[in-house]
């Protein structure tokens, strides 16, 4: 009854991303809502967007506060590749929370982060498009 696409706009920019939402879209019922959310829409891939939906609604909020969930924390770090688990390692010991959600680029990413943070006792589990 509902496809919903969370940062639609990353998911369809990358062709082997699109082929999966093609596939998975196409494996969902006719009849059916199609949501999809981004913070980052290009002009240049809202025509792609479009192919997924019939007559869509198009919301837009340019107010920076209200993309930002109260008590949620975001943190974001630019170091080198080779930095980025000790990083990772040190803010899980000095922030305080109750779940984090990690981002990550490839599957193979996904899938050796969540074995290392297991391995350092932080239970884990790796979502992805595999």
């Amino acid at each position: 009854k509902h496809f919903v696409l969370d940062e639609g706009d990353k998911m369809l920019e990358q062709l082997d991303m699109r082929r999966d939402v093609q596939e998975i879209f196409r494996n969902t019922p006719h009849e059916k809502q199609v949501m999809m959310f981004s913070a980052t829409l290009s002009k240049e891939i809202r025509p792609v967007c479009k192919k997924f939906m019939q007559y869509p609604m198009k919301i837009y909020d340019n107010d920076e506060a209200k993309l930002t969930l109260n008590g949620l924390q975001q943190h974001y770090v630019k170091i080198k590749e080779n930095e980025k688990n000790r990083k990772l390692f040190e803010l899980l010991d000095a922030l305080e929370f109750n779940q984090v959600v990690i981002f990550v680029k490839s599957v193979q990413r996904c899938m050796a982060l969540a074995q290392l943070l297991v391995d350092q006792n932080f239970p884990a589990i790796a979502i992805h498009r595999a």
